[in-house]
């Protein structure tokens, strides 16, 4: 199975009101190199472009494919083309398997373009194609954030907020694609911007802190706080919650399929991610540095090969001269000896 992102334009198509009226749609496959790699089993993610009106822009759907892509016209479709539709196209049978029209359900792309994993996307760079191929990883990606966005956080999500918070306490806080804001987002399956705001709902909540923070934290956060902060010693009881964050999150944290195709650090205590990500960083330029030897001494291998190489064909011409020359004096030198007994 094979998994792909669509994107529809609201300037041309009333995509909002189309997703919401049928289940079974069509789609136009206009990246013809696509048309016989889309098969019936294949899953599709839905994105809706702002276009001119502004609309929030992001996977809207998500389906599976019913009927592979053949020639025909979109006669579920037509009410619903602003302008004139293109006629007979090859068009994907889609079965639609959830919406997430809501202002909270979509997964909106200003989310994406900081995210870890699909911040790198082709849509990001190339936003006028139909259709989008999606890697494993960002599929699971994808998958996960359709899932759970929109939804309150759980015991399990809070406890991971919680365990970023304290790991966290002192140390600046960023959204950066390689932060552990980041690492923990795509672990339990957030945003990266949802995750940062947790940790600021835990802010307003922490009494030792005087910043503001996020004021909108949920009975389920407090619940957490409640568990793991002990008033009297003012402290978060952090082997306690460390334990229990792994206990939760054991499976996730071990995961490393991903890395293969995006590099992210597995999820640890943040002096122990920080402390690694310096060592690799040592190691890439050791390796750097060595590579750029081994290209120094390749260059240097191949000058002196191309010396050799001119030398020798220097010597050869020289030879061929001394040798052409000496053809002549003999051939005449022998004309001489000729004209001497005649």
């Amino acid at each position: 199975m094979r998994s792909w992102l669509f994107q529809g334009n609201p300037n041309q198509f009333r995509i909002t009101e189309y997703l919401t009226d049928l289940d079974d749609i069509l789609w136009s496959i206009r990246q013809r190199q696509f048309v016989d790699e889309v098969k019936i089993g294949d899953e599709v993610f839905i994105w809706r472009a702002a276009g001119k009106i502004k609309a929030i822009s992001g996977v809207v759907a998500v389906g599976v494919v019913t009927d592979e892509p053949r020639i025909r016209a979109d006669d579920r479709g037509r009410p619903y083309w602003i302008r004139p539709d293109s006629g007979n196209e090859y068009r994907a049978g889609i079965k639609l398997q959830a919406r997430l029209l809501g202002k909270r359900q979509t997964v909106r792309a200003e989310w994406l373009t900081t995210d870890p994993i699909l911040a790198s996307h082709l849509i990001f760079r190339m936003r006028s194609q139909t259709n989008y191929t999606l890697t494993h990883t960002q599929a699971k990606r994808l998958r996960a954030l359709c899932a759970r966005t929109g939804a309150d956080w759980t015991r399990e999500e809070s406890t991971a907020g919680l365990w970023l918070y304290q790991s966290l306490l002192g140390k600046s806080i960023s959204k950066l694609p390689t932060s552990p804001v980041a690492e923990v987002a795509t672990m339990i399956g957030r945003s990266v911007g949802g995750v940062y705001n947790k940790l600021m709902n835990f802010r307003s909540i922490d009494p030792r802190d005087e910043r503001k923070g996020l004021p909108a934290s949920s009975d389920t956060d407090k619940a957490a706080w409640d568990e793991f902060y002990n008033a009297d010693s003012a402290q978060i009881d952090g082997g306690r919650l460390d334990e229990e964050f792994r206990r939760i999150w054991r499976k996730e944290i071990l995961e490393s399929d991903d890395i293969e195709e995006h590099y992210l650090v597995p999820v640890k205590l943040i002096d122990e991610v920080l402390k690694d990500r310096a060592r690799l960083q040592d190691l890439g330029r050791i390796q750097e540095r060595d590579e750029f030897k081994a290209l120094r001494t390749l260059q240097q291998k191949a000058a002196l090969l191309k010396a050799a190489t001119e030398a020798v064909g220097t010597a050869a011409a020289a030879v061929s001269q001394r040798a052409a020359k000496q053809s002549v004096q003999r051939a005449g030198q022998r004309s001489r000896d000729v004209f001497v007994k005649i």
